[in-house]
């Protein structure tokens, strides 16, 4: 068998998922995460280990677009937002800072490169950490275009009866859980019931009825994995040779916007691309913001820690930098949504709320998808609520998971 025809099989595809994974990229900084106050020391000390792990990983600075993972291990008592760690530490692996070292393009040349960020901060740690992923654009499409063949089985040597029994096992659901609809439902005739009234309810107590509402509302407008997909197929190696053909293009958009129904996404419109656009496009977010907590009374106050998945697809020109753009985004939703950091209090149960930060996002991720000539000239962006911490149910992470629990499945199966 040719190597060529070796990499459509199944265990082809493994073997080369193999050697891609062994190229990202770990970076683990023991340090509490600050911001642009941070020290000249303090900036020496962790551009210094970030170097140090490169040297001996034998890793250069990534010239072509990457996806990053970024985690803040946080131990103050006055932990910082998200978006502003992101933005500072992103700076620091790869801007110039002659002040404190000689380093230049330490981790990438610059953060135009990332196409997709994830950001984590865990609060209350034992032990204050920044941990980091870096990976080729070009693999993480690579693994993207693996995981799709698993889904639909697109292998030279093709096995239904694996196949199904992997599908089968990957869709089991929990069954009987109250839907939103009926958790609703619930939650009004609570409001509206008088405390001599003796309603029937599945749950008694309005906290609790909001953070089930909260749970059935992020799992309605779950993203799936196969949703996301679609919007990369046509960086996908199999699909590169119609890249110009309209009836694929055409296909695809079709496809690509059909994707999209069903979701309750948050329009925030186009990016700001020209010069005083930032103050408008910061407007806008606060407006769509307001008018999605009336439509969505039943949500809050928030009362579990939520992540947002921004979805955009950037605009013909100028398009903004991942950490810029989600720091407006993020920003203004702490500001009208105003999401805990932690769970809050229920009866009996004392509150974590910090002292000073009250409300803020505790993990956002960012995701690039590619333009099609028919999308607007300014591009477009759109947000999802996602419960809690993204580190796992981020988009790299699905693409990850999926792609292990195939290989542990086929593992003794195939002979």
């Amino acid at each position: 068998m040719k190597r060529t025809e070796f990499l459509e099989t199944i265990r082809g595809h493994e073997s080369a998922h193999f050697r891609r994974k062994m190229k990202v990229m770990y970076l683990s900084i023991d340090q509490e995460p600050q911001t642009k106050t941070i020290s000249i020391e303090d900036a020496r000390h962790f551009r210094n280990i970030v170097s140090n792990q490169m040297k001996r990983a034998n890793r250069r600075a990534f010239k072509a677009d990457v996806v990053m993972e970024i985690g803040f291990f946080s131990t103050s008592e006055v932990p910082l937002p998200v978006q502003t760690l992101v933005k500072n530490y992103l700076d620091l692996l790869h801007k110039e800072m002659p002040e404190a070292d000689k380093y230049r393009q330490l981790a990438f040349v610059d953060d135009s490169q990332i196409k997709l960020l994830m950001a984590n901060h865990y609060t209350d740690s034992h032990k204050a950490k920044i941990y980091i992923k870096l990976y080729r654009f070009s693999y993480f499409l690579k693994d993207a275009e693996y995981a799709q063949n698993i889904l639909r089985n697109e292998f030279s040597d093709k096995n239904y009866n694996l196949n199904d029994d992997f599908q089968i096992d990957e869709r089991r659901r929990l069954h009987n859980e109250p839907s939103l609809s009926e958790l609703i439902r619930d939650f009004n005739e609570l409001k509206s019931s008088q405390p001599n009234q003796h309603v029937i309810l599945p749950l008694v107590h309005e906290n609790i009825i909001r953070m089930q509402i909260f749970d059935a509302y992020v799992k309605q407008n779950d993203f799936r994995l196969e949703r996301l997909l679609e919007y990369f197929q046509t960086l996908f190696r199999q699909n590169r040779p119609y890249s110009e053909d309209e009836r694929f293009q055409s296909l695809f958009r079709i496809t690509r916007d059909y994707m999209f129904i069903g979701l309750d996404f948050i329009p925030m419109g186009g990016a700001p691309v020209r010069s005083g656009e930032s103050k408008i496009f910061r407007g806008h977010l606060r407006t769509q913001l307001k008018q999605f907590v009336q439509q969505h009374e039943y949500l809050f106050p928030l009362l579990s820690p939520v992540g947002l998945t921004i979805i955009c697809i950037p605009p013909a020109y100028n398009a903004p930098d991942a950490d810029n753009l989600a720091r407006q985004i993020v920003s203004s939703f702490d500001e009208i949504c105003r999401p805990p950091l932690t769970h809050t209090s229920l009866p009996g149960v004392s509150t974590h709320r910090t002292k000073k930060i009250r409300f803020s996002t505790p993990s956002y991720q960012i995701i690039y998808l590619p333009r099609n000539d028919g999308d607007p000239a300014d591009g477009k962006i759109m947000v999802l609520l996602n419960k809690g911490y993204l580190n796992g149910n981020g988009l790299w992470t699905k693409i990850s998971n999926l792609i292990d629990k195939w290989e542990d499945h086929t593992r003794f199966r195939l002979f």
